[in-house]
């Protein structure tokens, strides 16, 4: 049966290159690798790095170029021809995004390949148009949809402007009514959001207004100084713009109640709000219209994701050809690891993210067949994260546990009960670091230092001596340890979060510590759907998964959701963030160190400086460290590259070298395929 499956997929993924091969296309009208400007495509020589200049006038001014003149993809060409779409200058805005690639003016044509093991992963992130955009090395933040902004004193009020032009895939004019829509329909409607949206609050925990000025322009006004909305107009997860003309349909506000309600049945939806939610949906639906790059034309489970280019995508180069230059992007199920493996090694996908490829686990291989030319690795910016982190229900049903869980030597305990020196060597060759989770190295936060290494040191007799304090006898044959309130042998089930590879294998170490301890922990492996529905519903009693834990250039959109309470579900413990999040009306009343924390989360939004911002954060590290409220048992190093590597088939130019730890501000729209 496994040959039978992986024939097929064999047969699937070679419909896909057979697709993608052949002749390379260029831009209508021209030879060779062709341009609209073909003297500035001749002369162009990237920096290895993309680039972005927020309008026409912007690139002149800035390199003495002018576009005149705009080209486009020869099936576009067609279906103008033919009558079907309007040309190029008409569905290009008034003022297009001009994008440098990374290393020259490219080719139209052909499919980018992307493999995966039937989920969406990181091609979210690649494909979605924030707002505004941090560059490929996340320094600065420039313009996107988004080309212009004007910033009040105070930092609480804030005007956007829209490039103007811009259209939907389906041509009809995108404006600020995309925003408004999100805002109304969406963001501010107690049925779908009730907690509101995180990204769009200020310090005091309430929303921010949004008012239209003009079809192009629109105004977000905060109660208080809001000194990161920039940063998160550059990470808004979903995007804060909506197809009103699309969605209106389905929403009770905008159409018929009773029609809505029926068409929700209908689908099979219990709700309006299941219908609406999977509406929106755009990677899953081929309905939806859209200002991203490429648009599916089935759904996401399909055993090939078809999506093909967007006519009225609003980017050019910098020879004034319309973006994207790959026609499409199909995303093939290959199922397991093991079978993406194989096809990246033969050059038959373009780009696979490092965590496909299991991160260190595949590297050796990877780099030694990289000499036979199928593919090149590029490093890829990483991050810090903390695996084989657990996390405890503080809340726990089962008195003893929560008594347990909220007592900070029983953490200690644990913690110290933990070879972590074994799970590096045995499952990571050594190449990690035992750590607490905590900020990465290097100023200003300095990770490495010795707080963050508190209680990773194998101590046993510690641990024994702290459980015994803590009144868990062992048994007459010190085979376990007893329960004070029935006696039974203390067990803790552990729900494991199995989309990280080696958690299983560094829980699989940490059982036989602590068994050696007298604690029977039990472990129940989820996929990570499963194991996120369990902790949010309260149904664990521990969870262990990988964590990241902020300290990066991104986290100053917001501070890290893992360190601070600015979730119901909040991973530390769900029912003190629901505490937060509803101003004590529910959930369950935390320590005092927590409740700074969400001070502290007040006090960042509001905060512009970035060195103030810095001070806040390192306030956060410092109340994690006292508390130890996660153990966490390996750090994985954010500039490993054996880590964070990415295999680039050898036909794909245009991606960045380095490339972004974000696919998004790579802006692979600018990769072409060189046949």
């Amino acid at each position: 049966m496994k040959k039978l499956l992986l024939v097929s997929f064999n047969l699937i993924l070679a419909v896909c290159i057979i697709q993608t091969t052949g002749e390379p296309k260029t831009p209508s009208g021209t030879s060779g690798t062709g341009s609209a400007n073909p003297k500035i495509a001749a002369a162009y020589q990237g920096t290895k790095q993309v680039a972005v200049y927020a309008t026409l006038k912007d690139y002149e001014e800035a390199k003495g170029i002018s576009i005149t003149k705009f080209g486009e993809a020869p099936s576009l060409a067609a279906k103008v021809s033919a009558g079907e779409i309007p040309s190029v200058e008409e569905r290009l805005p008034e003022e297009p995004l001009v994008v440098l690639p990374a290393d020259k003016i490219g080719s139209y044509g052909g499919n980018l390949v992307n493999p995966h093991m039937g989920n969406i992963d990181f091609l979210e992130d690649m494909l979605r148009e924030f707002p505004l955009m941090f560059t490929n090395d996340l320094k600065r933040i420039v313009p996107n949809i988004i080309k212009d902004w004007v910033v009040n004193p105070s930092a609480t009020e804030y005007t956007f402007h829209i490039r103007k032009g811009i259209k939907w895939s389906d041509g009809v004019a995108f404006t600020s009514d995309a925003f408004l829509f999100w805002y109304q329909a969406y963001a501010m409607n107690m049925e779908l959001n009730p907690h509101g949206i995180s990204h769009f609050k200020d310090g005091n925990n309430k929303m921010g207004i949004m008012t239209k000025i003009d079809d192009y322009s629109f105004k977000v006004g905060f109660s208080t100084p809001n000194g990161i909305i920039l940063e998160k107009m550059c990470r808004f997860r979903p995007v804060p713009y909506l197809p009103g003309h699309y969605l209106k349909q389905f929403h009770p506000l905008y159409s018929d109640p009773a029609q809505v309600e029926k068409l929700a049945k209908d689908e099979g939806f219990s709700s309006w709000v299941e219908l609406f939610n999977n509406k929106r949906y755009y990677f899953d639906n081929p309905d939806s219209p859209t200002i991203f790059a490429w648009m599916p034309t089935n759904k996401a489970n399909a055993q090939v994701h078809i999506l093909e280019r967007n006519p009225y995508f609003w980017a050019i180069d910098a020879a004034g050809n319309q973006l994207p230059y790959a026609d499409g992007v199909h995303r093939v199920n290959l199922g397991n690891q093991e079978t993406i493996v194989l096809k990246a090694l033969a050059g038959d996908v373009d780009y696979v993210h490092p965590y496909v490829l299991g991160y260190d686990k595949n590297y050796p291989l990877f780099k030694r067949e990289e000499a036979r030319g199928k593919y090149r690795i590029i490093t890829q910016g990483g991050w810090s994260t903390f695996l084989g982190s657990l996390m405890f229900n503080m809340n726990s049903p089962d008195t003893l546990l929560k008594r347990l869980f909220n007592q900070k030597d029983f953490r200690i305990a644990l913690s110290v009960g933990m070879d972590r020196n074994a799970m590096n060597e045995v499952v990571f060759k050594g190449q990690y670091t035992p750590s607490q989770a905590g900020p990465p190295v290097g100023p200003p936060y300095y990770g490495e230092s010795g707080k963050f290494k508190q209680y990773t040191e194998y101590d046993m007799d510690m641990a024994n001596s702290i459980l015994d304090k803590l009144g868990l006898k062992w048994n007459d044959g010190k085979t376990t340890r007893l329960r004070p309130d029935t006696g039974a042998p203390l067990e803790i089930v552990a729900i494991v979060n199995t989309d990280w590879t080696q958690t299983i294998q560094i829980c699989e170490i940490m059982k036989d510590n602590f068994q050696k301890l007298g604690i029977n922990l039990i472990l129940k492996p989820l996929a990570q759907q499963f194991f996120g529905e369990k902790r949010d519903a309260r149904d664990y009693q521990i969870a262990i998964t990988t964590i990241g834990f902020g300290g990066s250039k991104m986290d100053f959109a917001s501070l890290n959701g893992g360190a601070v309470p600015r979730s119901p579900n909040w991973s530390v413990s769900p029912d003190w963030g629901l505490w937060i999040m509803s101003e004590g009306k529910d959930g369950v009343e935390p320590p005092d160190d927590v409740k700074r924390l969400a001070e502290i989360s007040k006090s960042f939004v509001q905060e512009s400086d970035e060195v103030n911002r810095q001070k806040l954060e390192a306030e956060v590290f410092d109340i994690h460290a006292e508390n130890l409220w996660y153990i966490s048992s390996l750090k994985q190093p954010g500039d490993l590259p054996q880590v964070f590597y990415v295999p680039v088939s050898r036909r794909l130019v245009n991606v960045s070298d380095p490339v972004a730890g974000e696919w998004y501000y790579a802006v692979p729209e600018s990769w072409s395929i060189d046949e």
